[in-house]
């Protein structure tokens, strides 16, 4: 038969072992109603269309075309479609845009950039979602295709520039209600790896098509490259304040976009972007 002591010891490993189980099993009903709410508010906003309007102060420096920065003001307009596929996010968008940008001698005839931005994109995330209705961070890998066009007639009427990617690499999205003023909402994302496209670095006797719309598109993403950190550093950084009406959830956002990408072949290229946006958008 077993001692008294024997069976006290066997009573604590039952009750540890209990206490163990219950644990994990708050800890899986937990991380259950996560996922859940995280899947709830996904479905809840299946679509999105926003169309935003974005001043900024930029600064650009590409070694193919001069070893001079420049930097001012630029204006661009974006729209952006975005749905939700389980926990993952689809978004496309386009930007388009313009700056008036000086070197550092200040305003002359050769020192002006004029500057023309299209951008059209297509990212994929897919997202393990935690938190609730109030707050709620979401982590995961990111894709995205995605290409920088830039005219600078001042220098080179003749040609585009462009850097076009399509990388891999983490975002996180966090989102909280702002006491009563709307639902803060942030984004960090950055490249890990990617195929890169730059212009070639000799370019004689061939002039682009600026009138043409394809040119916009069919030479863009020539010979890519495999690339890593050591030649490709793109960080993107949103926070902004949404204000959502109940007709058509509609809403206004105000916020600030930050842009840094540097890629060093086949010459150095540094683009910079530090400004505010404006955004009407619509979920259904």
């Amino acid at each position: 038969m077993d001692t008294p002591s024997g069976i006290l010891r066997l009573l604590r490993l039952n009750a540890s072992s209990y206490c163990a189980r219950s644990f994990l099993a708050a800890s899986f009903r937990r991380a259950a109603v996560w996922l859940l709410a995280a899947s709830a508010a996904a479905r809840a906003e299946e679509n999105k269309l926003e169309v935003r309007l974005a001043p900024s102060f930029g600064q650009i420096r590409d070694d193919l075309l001069t070893p001079i920065a420049f930097e001012g003001p630029m204006l661009a307009l974006q729209i952006l479609y975005a749905r939700s596929l389980g926990t993952g996010l689809l978004e496309t968008s386009l930007r388009i845009g313009g700056g008036y940008l000086q070197d550092r001698y200040g305003v002359s005839e050769q020192g002006m950039v004029g500057q023309v931005e299209v951008r059209h994109e297509l990212a994929l995330a897919y997202l393990l979602g935690v938190g609730g209705p109030e707050s709620a961070l979401s982590l995961g890998p990111s894709t995205r295709l995605a290409s920088d066009i830039y005219y600078a007639g001042s220098w080179d009427d003749s040609h585009l520039y462009w850097l076009a990617d399509w990388c891999l690499g983490p975002v996180a999205r966090y989102e909280r209600d702002a006491w009563g003023l709307g639902r803060v909402r942030a984004r960090v994302e950055f490249a890990l790896v990617g195929l890169v496209s730059r212009p070639p670095a000799q370019r004689l006797n061939t002039i682009d098509r600026l009138t043409k719309l394809d040119s916009y598109f069919n030479r863009i993403g020539q010979s890519p490259r495999l690339t890593a950190l050591n030649h490709l550093q793109e960080l993107r950084i949103e926070i902004g304040l949404l204000r959502r009406r109940s007709t058509f959830a509609a809403g206004w956002e105000f916020g600030f976009e930050s842009r840094f990408i540097h890629a060093s072949f086949p010459a150095d290229l540094l683009l910079l972007q530090l400004g505010a946006y404006v955004a009407k958008e619509w979920t259904w």
